[in-house]
């Protein structure tokens, strides 16, 4: 939307998601509404950090910030968190395709390929278990929802052969993203193409 507070007009938008709603919410500390930096945030605004500065406020949250809890996250432990994850996700989509609509664009969504269910070269990664776990939790969900949404796309198999293009469980190498792009590409071109008659 700052793009059409700038007198921006694009003729597409496109949301690519899917990681983060899984990598954060998914953390034992997070709820299904939850942001990255939530807890930070709560944090910063407690009666405890405005009592506690000074060079052991930093070292604190240096040292103990990225320690996780004994059970990182929970979406495959909580079958109820990861359906609410995955039915906020596809929420936020029909969402932003009703603004984006309402101001005459065309709307497209990705489900964002991850490492886990892709048949791509993972020699040069060590994938975490648990990670997968979180993945496997949510992304079957997300899928089953927009089976009946044209207007989102499922990447996850769009990188399936033996090419190298993950540099982690979800970024992508420079020839990954030139993949990524060109079925982004194709997805818009072909929902611009007039319809074949009949």
């Amino acid at each position: 939307m700052w793009l059409l507070q700038d007198g921006e007009r694009p003729d597409v938008v496109v949301f690519y998601d899917g990681v983060n709603d899984v990598a954060h919410k998914c953390r034992t500390i997070n709820g299904s509404f939850s942001a990255a930096q939530e807890q930070k945030i709560r944090w910063r605004l407690s009666p405890w950090h405005r009592k506690i500065s000074g060079p052991f406020l930093e070292w604190f949250n240096e040292t103990f910030r990225g320690i996780p809890a004994p059970r990182g996250s929970d979406c495959d432990t909580d079958p109820a968190k990861a359906a609410a994850i995955a039915k906020g996700l596809v929420r936020d989509w029909d969402t932003a395709k009703t603004i984006a609509e309402a101001e005459g664009l065309t709307f497209h969504a990705v489900l964002q390929p991850v490492a886990f269910f892709s048949k791509a070269n993972f020699d040069n990664l060590d994938l975490r278990e648990d990670r997968r776990r979180q993945f496997a939790a949510v992304y079957p969900i997300v899928k089953e929802l927009i089976a009946d949404r044209p207007y989102i796309s499922d990447f996850t198999e769009v990188l399936d052969d033996n090419e190298i293009v993950y540099i982690d469980f979800c970024h992508l190498s420079p020839n990954g993203n030139e993949r990524i792009a060109a079925a982004m590409d194709a997805m818009i071109n072909s929902s611009s193409a007039p319809a074949p008659p009949t």
